[in-house]
């Protein structure tokens, strides 16, 4: 009989020491679940709008390539002219003289239904009065088939290069050597809707007045050519 109670608080005891060390077990577990960190939350991802194929060979194109890239939400309108490497806080950075801006965008329609898309930014300042920058696309069968961009001057500061020829206003032309254009938004179709949005990058004018120029266009709206709906 000794030995029976014996075994039975034996067994006893195990059966307690057991029950303890998965209880410990098991806090530990949910501990060890309760103190992970959460993911980061993911960035937003820039946003692209271009209503029209692209070439492979555009990133090649001469003298001012085209890539897709920005964001469409973050574009802005500016000119910064002749710019210049400096020394800004250790590091080499691009400066230039800047300046606000406006875009504003019209399609024209052409022969066999092709479109021609001019995206025009005038500049806010008296110092470069007559000035805008010019960026012409031409979209064929659901194609970007060129693209180019163009300083025009003239002495009307409010029409493109297409209405100041149809008024017979005369303007100067003068195209880059260089450059490359980021677009983040292209939409050929008249509508209020509309955004034309993109970043020139380094474009190398012979004008003194412009010299190598960065700028920038976000145009909300199109507007269809003369005569059209």
């Amino acid at each position: 009989m000794e030995w029976a109670a014996a075994a039975l608080l034996f067994c006893g005891a195990a059966a307690a020491q057991d029950v303890s060390s998965t209880t410990a077990v098991s806090t530990s577990a949910a501990v060890a679940v309760s103190t992970q960190t959460a993911p980061a939350p993911e960035k937003p991802r820039a946003v692209h709008r271009i209503l029209a194929r692209l070439h492979p060979q555009a990133k090649h194109w001469r003298p001012v390539s085209l890539v897709v890239g920005g964001d469409a939400e973050a574009a802005r309108d500016f000119w910064e002219r002749q710019l210049t490497r400096r020394r800004i806080k250790g590091r080499l950075a691009w400066r230039g003289r800047s300046c606000p801006a406006t875009a504003k965008a019209r399609s024209y329609r052409l022969s066999g239904g092709d479109r021609r898309l001019i995206v025009s930014l005038f500049p806010k300042t008296s110092k470069l009065r007559g000035y805008h920058l010019e960026f012409r696309f031409l979209i064929s069968e659901g194609y970007l088939d060129s693209m180019q961009v163009a300083s025009v001057r003239s002495q009307d500061a409010s029409l493109d290069s297409v209405e100041l020829t149809r008024k017979g206003i005369d303007f100067r032309e003068d195209f880059p050597g260089s450059g490359r254009l980021v677009l983040s938004a292209l939409d050929f179709r008249p509508g209020r809707r509309a955004l034309n949005a993109g970043a020139l990058e380094r474009a190398s004018f012979a004008d003194p007045e412009l010299g190598l120029l960065s700028a920038g266009f976000s145009a909300r709206g199109v507007r269809s050519g003369p005569g059209e709906p």
